[in-house]
Formats: structure tokens, C-alpha cells, sequence
């Protein structure tokens, strides 16, 4: 292998893995972006074995040379979850799809590409195997796009056709074109997948993008080049390069990009390690450390007078999701509503994140309690109380209705009542209806005070 290819490897390389750990950063609890990153992770893998195989030594030769070939197919199985993932959550069926993919296709995709790693069985068998699931939740993703009233935002059908053409160009083996060029032609389509996840995430989110990516890309840049080049004054002097050379290249790439993505989470572990026995100080400590990484992500200067009602019902649904999340929730444009922003200087408050993250807290508490019916009972199963029970039990109080046994032992009676009516009588898809309801009355709740505010 050329030096000048080596080099176009190594830089695909970097990309893509930093795209894929920059997502898994930015929320390892989302599903889209965990399986983009697993996706892009493995199509690394799949690039260092390529570039690994030239050089490594006849007996490892044979094993090395069959990984690549395996490990090219599970970027499009990963991306078939992301497309059932990015369904719109009123797609019939769409809890029986991810089932599907999670206990039958991602386990069945595995074993194949473990038999054709040690057999090497056609090729075209195992692309059909991962582009005809890929192709059904494509074409299934396009259908329910169509039939919504409301168009989804930022062309996620195009996104889609990123993610359908790109696989298939990965798992189809294209012999009439040399093997590099094609590996090395989808780093443009890499490119626009993990931008166009991490534009919609930010999108849904409500954050700002592109200086967090920015400053992400050259903190990990920098990295990578203060220990890549002395490996290149080593080769310099050398002359050669050589198997333990390049595992050496490309295990620090690997390295920098993944301290640097996940550098936060490390202070947060080591956090936990010397402050055992502090726990509400290391709790603390932990908090802030969070909100000070996402803080840079929100707009401070979002006017929610010309959001529209669409939008500001999506920001309100998502904050009171992390109702119990204090870190997640100081990430929240609603942290720079006004109603907070003046509650806040009425009582001489500080004006950080985690500050105005409380605050918010307190104005959607309030505005939940609002929606239960007038008098004194605690709990209630008529229609009146459905959607001051959707939000208040399971994000006020913190119930788990999908689990059938609570963590939390020490329940007052009414919360128990609360809990049996929700794994007895409220299916999980109609709770979740009513939750959507509720929060829109919750936003328009908020508007209403922003309203007043303004007049």
C-alpha cells in the first residue's frame, strides 16, 4: 500500500470514528444516535483491517484479510435500526419492528457474519441478508413520511436515501471498480450521515450545532496530530513501515478520538472513584460538570415569540421528559424562557444552568399541577384526571409504568393506587397518547403566561 493511500485511509478512518463517538457522546441513552455510531464504528474497524492486512505478516495474513470483508456489512444493519428508530412514533407497528430487528435480524446478521468470517460463504448471500431489512424499514420509514399531515423536518426522506444508498454501497461488492475507491468514495456519504443525524437530534433537541461539532472536531484534530506525528518522526527515521507501525498509527487515532469525545464522561468516572463516600458531593460535582458540557449547546438568544406552536410544544415534551434529569434538563432552550429568566431575578437568584434548570423544573411542575381537576383527592381514574395522571406520576413522582415491579419501595398509598391503574388499566401506546395531549396543553399553558408576560 502507497504512502498516499495509507494516508487516505487513515484520515476516512479518523472521520468516521469521530463521527460515531461524537454521537454516542452526545447521548448514549438515544438509540438513533447510538446505532449511527456503532455503525460508523464498525465501518473504522473495517477501514483499520483493510490497511492492516497489507502489512501484516503471512500467517495473520489469511485471518486479517476476512474481517474487512465481514465487518463492511454491519454498518447498514446498524442503520436499519436508525431508520425504524426515526419512524414518527404514531407508525403502526412500530414497537413489532424494532422487536423484529433486535431479537431476529440483528442476531441472525451477526451469525452470518461470523460463518462467512470463518467459511466465506457468497458475499451476495449476506448482502441480502442486511439490505433486504434495510430496503423494508427504508420504503416503511417513506410511507409513514407520506401519510403525515405534518411534513417531517429536515428532509429525513433524503436523510433516509443517505442512509439506503450508502449501505447498499458498502454491502453490494462492486468488483468492476477498484476495491479502495470504493471503501474510500463513501467517506463523503459518511460525512453527510453523521452530520444529518446530529442536525436532526440537535433539531429535536432544540440545540445549537455546529460550534459544539466545531469545537469537538479540532479539540480531537489536535489530539490526534500531537501524538500522530511522532509516530510519523519514527517512520521518518526508519524508513519502513511495518505491521507494529501501523497498529501503533492507527490505535492512536482510535485512542484520541475516544478520550477526547468521551472526556466528560471520564471526569464523571474518576469523580465517582475520588469522591467515594462524598455521594452527595460527587452527585453535585457530578451535576455540574454535565450542565457545563451541554451549556454551551443551548441558544441563549431563542425567541420563543416566533417559535411556532409545533416547536414549542416538541421543546416542551422533551423537557418535561427530563423532568427527573436535572443535567438534561439545564440543556433545555426552555431554561431561557422568559418566565424563568424573570422568576429568577425576582428572587435575586444566580442565572447558571443548573439554577435555571431548577427553575424550569418548578414552572412545568406547576403548570402539571394545573391540569388536575379541582378538590382534594390525590389520585382519580376518571377521564378528567387522565392527563394530569399521564404526566404527574411518571415524571413528577417518577413511577415507571412499563415496569411491572418499582425500584421504589417506599410509595405513599395514593402513588401505589396510581401505579396498579397504569399496569392494569393504560396500555403503553395509549399512555403515551395521552402524554403527547397533555404536554400540549402544558406548552399552551406556557404560551398563555408568556402571553400575559408580554401585555
Amino acid at each position: 500500500m502507497s504512502a498516499g493511500l495509507l494516508a487516505l485511509y487513515s484520515i476516512t478512518f479518523f472521520v468516521a470514528l469521530w463521527l460515531g463517538f461524537y454521537l454516542l457522546a452526545r447521548d448514549l441513552r438515544k438509540r438513533s444516535l447510538r446505532l449511527t455510531g456503532f455503525g460508523l464504528g464498525f465501518y473504522a474497524a473495517a477501514l483499520f483491517f483493510e490497511v492492516l492486512q497489507s502489512f501484516s505478516p503471512p500467517p495473520l495474513n489469511r485471518i486479517i484479510a476476512e474481517i474487512p470483508n465481514s465487518f463492511i456489512y454491519l454498518p447498514a444493519l446498524f442503520w436499519t435500526g436508525t431508520l425504524i428508530e426515526l419512524l414518527p412514533e404514531e407508525t403502526p407497528n412500530k414497537g413489532k419492528f424494532t422487536g423484529v430487528w433486535q431479537w431476529l435480524v440483528l442476531p441472525l446478521t451477526f451469525l452470518a457474519v461470523v460463518i462467512h468470517g470463518f467459511y466465506g460463504f457468497s458475499s451476495l448471500f449476506l448482502a441480502g441478508i442486511v439490505v433486504f431489512p434495510l430496503a423494508g424499514a427504508y420504503i416503511t420509514l417513506l410511507v409513514s413520511l407520506k401519510r403525515r399531515e405534518e411534513q417531517y423536518p429536515l428532509g429525513l426522506p433524503l436523510l433516509a436515501t443517505i442512509f439506503f444508498g450508502l449501505a447498499v454501497g458498502l454491502a453490494l461488492p462492486f468488483t468492476w471498480f477498484p476495491r479502495s475507491l470504493v471503501i474510500l468514495s463513501i467517506g463523503f456519504d459518511l460525512l453527510c450521515l453523521g452530520v444529518g443525524i446530529a442536525i436532526f437530534d440537535a433539531f429535536e433537541e432544540g440545540h445549537r450545532l455546529a460550534e459544539d461539532m466545531l469545537r469537538s472536531f479540532i479539540t480531537t484534530l489536535i489530539l490526534a496530530l500531537l501524538f500522530s506525528i511522532q509516530i510519523a518522526q519514527v517512520v521518518a527515521l526508519d524508513s519502513q513501515l511495518t505491521f507494529g507501525i501501523i497498529t501503533l498509527l492507527f490505535s492512536v487515532l482510535a485512542s484520541s478520538v475516544f478520550v477526547s469525545t468521551f472526556f466528560n464522561h471520564f471526569q464523571n468516572a474518576f469523580n465517582q472513584l475520588n469522591l467515594i463516600g462524598l455521594r452527595g458531593v460527587d452527585r453535585q460535582t457530578s451535576q455540574l460538570k454535565t450542565a457545563a458540557s451541554v451549556v454551551h449547546r443551548v441558544n441563549p438568544k431563542i425567541n420563543f415569540n416566533q417559535l411556532s406552536e409545533a416547536d414549542f410544544h416538541r421543546l416542551t415534551r422533551k423537557a418535561i421528559s427530563y423532568f427527573g434529569d436535572l443535567p438534561r434538563l439545564a440543556s433545555s432552550p426552555l431554561t431561557y424562557f422568559p418566565l424563568v429568566t424573570q422568576r429568577l431575578a425576582e428572587r435575586n437568584a444566580r442565572t447558571d444552568s443548573l439554577e435555571r434548570a431548577h427553575e424550569l423544573k418548578s414552572l412545568l411542575s406547576e403548570s402539571i399541577q394545573r391540569l388536575k381537576p379541582p378538590g382534594n383527592e390525590l389520585f382519580g381514574t376518571s377521564d378528567a384526571w387522565r392527563y394530569y395522571n399521564a404526566l404527574y406520576f411518571p415524571y413528577v413522582v417518577g413511577l415507571k409504568p412499563s415496569r411491572r415491579y418499582h425500584p421504589n419501595s417506599n410509595l405513599a398509598e395514593h402513588e401505589r393506587q396510581a401505579l396498579d391503574w397504569f399496569h392494569t388499566q393504560v396500555p403503553e401506546r395509549t399512555l403515551h397518547n395521552w402524554q403527547t395531549t397533555a404536554a400540549k396543553l402544558v406548552s399552551q399553558d406556557l404560551q398563555d403566561q408568556l402571553n400575559a408576560l408580554d401585555s
